[in-house]
């Protein structure tokens, strides 16, 4: 009785064994899909800040270009209204 149930775990290791890499090496693969999918989204988000840190620069110099206009109407404005009082 006892060299049948090592003889039949003898012969149950090897496959349990196989099955374990067999998953190892699956999880392994996958790991690596996941790791490439990751690269590749985070360097399109870096790009896509990259892109948006370049509108907001443009967007700040624009802001600044009309508070400057807004400062010379108002300014512009002060003189007529002292000319019209003359």
């Amino acid at each position: 009785m006892l060299l049948f149930q090592l003889s039949l775990a003898s012969s149950e290791v090897p496959s349990k064994v196989s099955a374990a890499i067999k998953g190892v090496e699956d999880t392994s693969v996958e790991i690596n899909k996941l790791t490439d999918k990751y690269d590749s989204l985070s360097l399109a988000v870096r790009n896509q800040l990259a892109k948006g840190e370049g509108i907001a620069a443009k967007l700040q110099e624009y802001a600044d270009k009309i508070d400057n206009l807004e400062r010379t109407l108002a300014y512009l404005q002060c003189v007529k209204a002292i000319e019209d009082t003359r």
